[in-house]
Formats: structure tokens, sequence, C-alpha cells
């Protein structure tokens, strides 16, 4: 089964020869610049400060060398499952898709051996994005301040006080989230989460090949806020801006509404007869901040050009063409 996420859908959209070079080939992403890394630091301090010292100041202990890196990489494409290469895990897949390199493979290791080298690169990738990033205190200390500047309106909206990880077991969304990485809680018959990883199977009746199948779609909600009473569920994402007043370029710029779209259509499922809202909640450099909603007519919008965008990376990945976007398969472009 094909497994996108919205930084697949986006570079496939851009350009999938962007797409094969990153994913297949494993060639280095573009180093994170200062705006990426100060929006890495103010979701870790806002939603989980306690991970922010060992993932961006202390070293992990992992073994490295370039033959893992290459070992892991062919085991990564061999599977066609971006479960290595940057991508979020879902657990319940990890040994199901091993198990399947494994059988493929020539290799001699145990099937331990590979699971361990996995986890080993996969820990080493995320030493590679955030750790190795030289975030010093005074960096952490300027997002803090940020925070604290709007602590009261942000506990408020997100119940950020006193949050301990508990079961998923008998939550609205226990079938679409992994239950290992949830953190929520439960009061006055609200429930809130963060950092919910998801997968979704979604149908596909897909224009671009002229089959029905199914796609999965993965990714991690900042945080959901779910009103049983009222049946409404509320996403919000944090995003940290240079100037909250020129947020709208960033949005197009960064095509956030492809990320709106793939969370908006991994809840569609599980949530029949429910109101869904998505929100951005943005930080600038001032200490700013404003809650951007979309509307009804803009998120049916988002959700009809994220199905589209969706037909089209399945394409891609389904036939394995790269050369071009979707819309310059035709020889002639007119216009």
């Amino acid at each position: 089964m094909v497994t996108l996420s919205y930084s697949t859908i986006k570079m496939l959209r851009k350009d999938p020869l962007e797409y094969e070079r990153i994913y297949l080939n494993g060639e280095p992403r573009q180093k994170e610049g200062p705006r990426q890394i100060d929006g890495m630091l103010l979701h870790d301090l806002l939603l989980c400060p306690s991970v922010v010292q060992d993932k961006y100041i202390q070293k992990p202990k992992v073994p490295h060398s370039l033959m893992m890196r290459t070992y892991i990489q062919q085991l990564a494409e061999m599977i066609n499952y971006h479960l290595i290469l940057n991508e979020y895990i879902v657990s319940e897949d990890i040994a199901k898709y091993e198990q399947a390199a494994y059988n493929r493979s020539e290799y001699t290791e145990s099937l331990e051996t590979i699971k361990e080298k996995a986890k080993q690169y996969k820990a080493y990738m995320d030493f590679c994005m955030a750790g190795k990033l030289g975030i010093d205190a005074g960096q952490i200390d300027r997002i803090n301040a940020l925070i604290d500047k709007n602590y009261k309106s942000f506990n408020k909206r997100l119940k950020l006080q006193n949050i301990e990880p508990k079961e998923s077991k008998g939550c609205l969304l226990e079938d679409l989230v992994n239950s290992e990485t949830l953190r929520w809680d439960e009061e006055d018959g609200k429930e809130y989460y963060y950092e919910m990883l998801f997968k979704a199977i979604i149908p596909l009746n897909s224009r671009a090949t002229g089959k029905r199948t199914k796609v999965a779609i993965i990714g991690m909600m900042d945080h959901v806020k779910i009103d049983i009473s009222l049946k409404e569920i509320i996403i919000t994402d944090i995003k940290k801006v240079e100037n909250v007043l020129e947020f709208s370029s960033f949005y197009e710029e960064r095509q956030l509404d492809i990320q709106a779209g793939v969370y908006l259509k991994a809840l569609e499922a599980f949530s029949k007869g429910w109101k869904i809202y998505f929100e951005f909640l943005v930080v600038d450099d001032s200490g700013r901040y404003k809650v951007f909603s979309l509307s009804p007519a803009t998120k049916a919008k988002i959700i009809t050009k994220v199905e589209d965008d969706i037909d089209k990376a399945y394409y891609h990945i389904k036939m394995k063409r790269y050369g071009f976007p979707y819309e310059y398969l035709n020889e002639i472009i007119l216009l």
C-alpha cells in the first residue's frame, strides 16, 4: 500500500524529481535554517518541554558509519516504505515491513540485527535533524520568553498544565492513533491530544490510474481538542514566523493547505457527524500571536484539492514516474 504524508505530497506536487533524489536515492535534505529551528523549538518547548534537553543539547550515543547509512537506505528503498528516511513511524507497521524486507533480501544478518540497525539509524537521523544544529541555551531562552509572554492564553486554549501520558483505550480516535506515542488528558467531557501520531487508510478512486484502491496517510498533529458533548473536533497547528501580519504569505509559500487537507482527510473517516475545525496558532519574533482559522468554504476547497494531490502522488509512486509533475506529463504545455 502506498503511504503518503504532508511532506511527501508537498514534494511530489512541487517536483517529483526531488522526491526521487531524497526518498529513493537517499540524498541529504537541505539543511534547516534558523526559522525552521525556531519553529521546532517553539513546538517542543510549548507541547513537550521534557524532550528538549536530550533532543537539542545532549548528543545521543548512536554508532554510525557510511556503511550503515547505505545499508539502511537500501533497506528502506527495497520495501518501498519511508519508515526510516525522515518519516513518522507508525509502530504497528515496523515489524511487518522489516519482515518483508528480510524475506526478500540477500543479506545474511538476522532480522533482529536489521531491526537494531534501523533503530540506530533512525536515532542518528533524528540527531542530525535537531541535536547537531548548534542550539544553545540563549536560543532556548529566547523562545521560552515568547511562550511566557502569552502563556496564560496558550494554556487556556491548549490546556498545557499537568498533562500526563494516559492510555488511549476507549478514546474517540483509538483506531487512528499510535497509542505508544500519544499524550492525552480528559477533563469535563473534553479530550486533549498532544503530538498525535496518526495513520488513516482512505479509499481512492484514482483518476490518474483509472483504478480503485486505498492509500495510507500518516503524520503528527500538534494538538487536537475533542468536545464530546458538542461533537466538535479542533485541530491546532503551531507555527513560528517573523511577523504574524505576513502569515498569509507564509501559508502560501509553505503550501500549508496540503498539511491542513491531510489532517482533515485523516479525521474525516473517524468522525462522521462531527464538526471538524482547523486553526493555526501563529507566534512571531516580537511575541505577538494570532489564531488563523479555516472558514468552511476554505476547508471544503482544501479537502477537494488534497484529494487531487493524493491521487497524483499515488500515480507518481505507483507508476515510478518522477521526471515531471503530473501536469507536465503531456509533451506540450499551453501558456
